[in-house]
């Protein structure tokens, strides 16, 4: 059996989100913690944020409020922040989406990229 590890990567890739950039890096089934209940998949909140934090790896162009305009760290705690209170949002295809479920869905996409070239 062939396998093409070559293709499998831990690496983010840069996405455009509102002015600024982000680096999303897929999900490892090692970091997943999930329960499946009455057919459905339940996540409790703690893991959702830990899959949160786990994908976004970096981020540019984040800034306070004019007239500062001081760049942001990235940190766990900002994480947190983000995450628990959904801040930050862009127009992206017309509709508004929030940070954190972007950051979900292009995890998401990034595995289903490496797990079809894998197929392929």
């Amino acid at each position: 059996m062939e396998l093409n590890i070559g293709k499998v990567s831990y690496e983010g890739q840069w996405f455009d989100f509102g002015n600024g950039r982000v680096k999303i890096r897929p999900l490892p089934a090692t970091k997943l913690n999930f329960t499946v209940r009455d057919g459905g998949t339940m996540i409790a909140g703690e893991q959702s944020f830990d899959r949160f934090r786990y994908s976004l790896e970096a981020w540019e162009n984040f800034t306070t409020p004019a007239p500062d305009l001081k760049p942001i760290d990235l940190t766990d705690e900002v994480k947190r922040k983000l995450f628990d209170f959904r801040v930050g949002s862009a127009v992206i295809d017309g509709q508004e989406v929030a940070l954190v479920d972007f950051v979900a869905q292009k995890a998401q996409e990034i595995l289903a990229g490496i797990q079809s070239a894998e197929k392929n």
